[in-house]
């Protein structure tokens, strides 16, 4: 029985490596001719991600706190500085997908909140409040 492989690669490179790899492994290399633009391809029809987190606190009984990389803000309440967390976090991730040239899409929250009961309260321990902005890279082109 006799096999036949051969090595079959894509990217810019492949024509420098991968006739190397072959011969190391005694077989032919296959390198389309379009080889170096394929991972180009790919970048086109793929989603840039950005990510950011906010995450509250409750340092005294009677404030919550926002903690995230545009700033720290004080709430009365657990429900205004989780609102305040989802906004910061969902506004931190898109800032950073527009920066990176990608336009706005799909901004996906979750969170992961961590409470104790004791004494009969809900007791804050921490929340992390994390969103996932995905979007079209741009590739020079206006967002």
């Amino acid at each position: 029985i006799t096999v036949n492989y051969a090595v079959r690669e894509l990217g810019a490179s492949a024509h420098l490596h991968y006739p190397a790899v072959a011969a190391a492994l005694g077989t032919r290399a296959e390198i389309p001719d379009a080889a170096g633009v394929a991972n180009a391809v790919g970048a086109v029809v793929g989603l840039a991600r950005r990510h950011a987190v906010a995450r509250i606190t409750c340092p005294d009984g009677g404030r919550f706190r926002v903690h995230a990389a545009d700033g720290t803000r004080d709430h009365a309440t657990y429900e205004r500085a989780r609102d305040d967390a989802v906004a910061a976090a969902r506004r931190l991730a898109l800032a950073a997908l527009a920066a990176d040239g990608a336009s706005e899409g799909e901004v996906r929250i979750e969170a992961d909140e961590r409470f104790v009961e004791a004494g009969g309260e809900r007791l804050l321990i921490e929340s992390e409040l994390r969103a996932e902005a995905t979007g079209r890279p741009s590739y020079g082109h206006p967002a």
